[in-house]
Formats: structure tokens, sequence, C-alpha cells
């Protein structure tokens, strides 16, 4: 076997059966086609702590306006298996459950029925870089049980080609621009904003993916973390050491997220939110049976300034718009912020 790409080993499965230790893993994928048209699929690997403790997989889908008519505007979907019936790797990407198979470099499957029923297919094609994203900048802290959550995004900045089916309505997809990414651990964060575009209305070139989250260190929740990660003009900048973690501004409030962020000659400046109706409103599960809601959208705007620092001082630099193309993830464990729960 060919040895593994630092980003094909980051999307492995790492889940393992047995065990009294709670552990819940998500691999996801978004794309977007045009303004107001994206795709999410996610595999959901879920250990249930306690020496008896339940194990599942879960694969989930949901179309943004690729359906043809109203009533497929929103629709998402969920399929929930034992663990032991999907067949995974963890020495190289690849996860199959029912009639859904992940590869690195192509995903295909289907969820529903065919028969008049709701259903969403998909057979996409995606380019693979050797590296992308960690979020945590240090190896040992992805070995260790600290922290409890951990992420990457293997492939950061993709395209996928191929075909996507919502109730027969069938859309093809041709070098649309989308991500990979991957999280795990023994519980989810105990909140979460994430946001991520490479679809913008005045540049091709740049990426942006941030995070802010409450997490747990030990038995100890601590103040927002925030990790935010940016490619524009050739240049990738991470903002992601566990100092300056702690430092960004992050303001999550609602369905919107501000922040502000600096290193010695860089100054960036985001805004990422939506309107309700443009959230689907899911439940995810930790190891401790506790619900998350994810109020999640991929069809949100976003707006980046970013400044430089010169010779002669700080000047504005960029200033990028994206409208109804960025990923926005609001991870809440209350019940008031007025999205609907379809899952």
């Amino acid at each position: 076997m060919s040895l593994l790409t630092s980003a094909e080993s980051d999307a492995c499965v790492r889940f393992r059966s047995g065990g009294k230790e709670g552990h819940v893993e998500s691999l996801f994928i978004k794309l977007n086609l045009s303004e107001a048209r994206a795709l999410w699929l996610k595999l959901t690997f879920l250990k249930e702590r306690g020496q008896r403790g339940q194990e599942f997989v879960e694969a989930w889908a949901i179309a943004f306006n690729l359906g043809g008519t109203e009533r497929t505007s929103r629709m998402a979907l969920k399929e929930t298996w034992p663990a032991a019936e999907a067949s995974y790797d963890t020495q190289r990407f690849r996860v199959e459950v029912g009639s859904v198979q992940w590869l690195h470099g192509r995903v295909r499957g289907q969820l529903g029925q065919v028969d008049g029923s709701e259903h969403i297919s998909w057979d996409l094609e995606f380019d693979t870089s050797a590296t992308g994203f960690r979020h945590i900048p240090y190896n040992w802290m992805y070995q260790g049980s600290i922290p409890k959550s951990k992420a990457t995004s293997p492939q950061v900045n993709t395209r996928f080609s191929g075909q996507v089916s919502v109730n027969g309505h069938s859309t093809s997809i041709d070098r649309a621009p989308g991500m990979l990414g991957h999280n795990w651990g023994s519980q989810h964060a105990e909140s979460w904003v994430w946001a991520h575009c490479n679809m913008w209305e005045d540049a091709d070139d740049v990426v942006f993916e941030g995070v802010t989250s409450k997490v747990k260190f030990g038995p100890l929740s601590v103040p927002l973390l925030t990790v935010l990660h940016l490619q524009i003009d050739g240049e990738s900048f991470d903002l992601n050491g566990i100092w300056r973690a702690f430092r960004i501004k992050s303001l999550p409030f609602r369905l919107s997220w501000r922040f502000e962020a600096a290193t010695s000659d860089l100054a960036i400046e985001g805004r990422f939110s939506g309107a309700v109706d443009r959230f689907v409103g899911i439940t995810y599960t930790d190891p401790t049976a506790a619900p998350i809601h994810c109020l999640n959208s991929k069809i949100a705007d976003g707006l980046i300034r970013i400044r430089r620092k010169t010779s002669t001082g700080w000047l504005d630099w960029k200033a990028i718009h994206s409208v109804q193309t960025a990923a926005l993830e609001i991870g809440d464990r209350t019940t008031n912020h007025g999205v609907k729960m379809v899952l």
C-alpha cells in the first residue's frame, strides 16, 4: 500500500469498536453550485459511553434548492445503522455503509426511497490535495485525550464534479467549489460556530475557514477558542496558535458571527450571517445521549475585510463578499434560536 498523504491521513476514521469510552466522529462535505444552491453530506460514528454503550453509523444529506420545487427547497434526510454494518479502514480513507460509499476522491450514495418518497442521491468525484488545514497546530493534541474534540479540514479547498438527484430532479455538477472536513472526540464541543467559503462575488482565489467554540480541557470549560484559515493571492495564513486562539475577538450572536484577528502584519475582520429560512435544524447526540441543536446553512452571506501593514502603516488590502454561498453552522444546546428542527 502506498504511503498516505497527510490530507488522506487526516481524513481516516478514528472510531474503534468496544471499550467504555464514548466517541463521536463526523466526516462531512459541502459544495456550492451557485447562489442559494448547495449540498451538504455527512457520516457520523457514535459510541455511547459505558461498557454496553450502543454503536451507530449515521449518514446525513441536506439539499439546498436542488430539488426544482418549493417542496424540496430545503430537504434533509438521515439514515442510521448499527456500526457493525459499516465497513471502513483506519489506514486509508474509505467508509461504506448501506448504499453510501466515501473514498479518497469520490463519494456516492443515496438516502431515502426512489419510489416517490423523499430521496437524495449523489455520485461525485473531487480533487485531492496532499495537505489540508489542521485546526490544532500541535500533533500531540491530536494523539491524546486533551482537548476532547479535535478537527481537521483534509480538503479545505477542492472541486466536485458529477451528479446529484433530489426526488428525481437531477443536477449536473462541474467543478463546484467545496471542502471535506473531519472532527472526532469523546464529545462534541460545548457550543460552536463554524464558517467556510470558497465561492465569492468578487474573488476567485480566496478560501476562508473559521471556527469559534467552547471546548473542555479535562473537566474545565474554557473561554471561546477561535481559529482562522485564509488563502488569498497564493498565500496561506493560519491563525491557530493556542494562545492566539484565545485572543481573537469572537462575537457569535443568534444566527451570525463577527470576528477580528491580527498578526504583526495582517488584520482580518469578518461577518457571516443568514436569515432563519436559510437554516435547517438537525439534532446531534453526544456519547452521553445529551442532544445538541445544529443550525445548518450552506447558503449564508459572508464579508471579510483584510488590511496589511506596510512601511507607511496599515492599508486596506481586500474586501470580499459572499451572497448565499457561505457555510455557517451553529451548535447550540439551547432551544431559543428560532430555527425549525427537522431531524
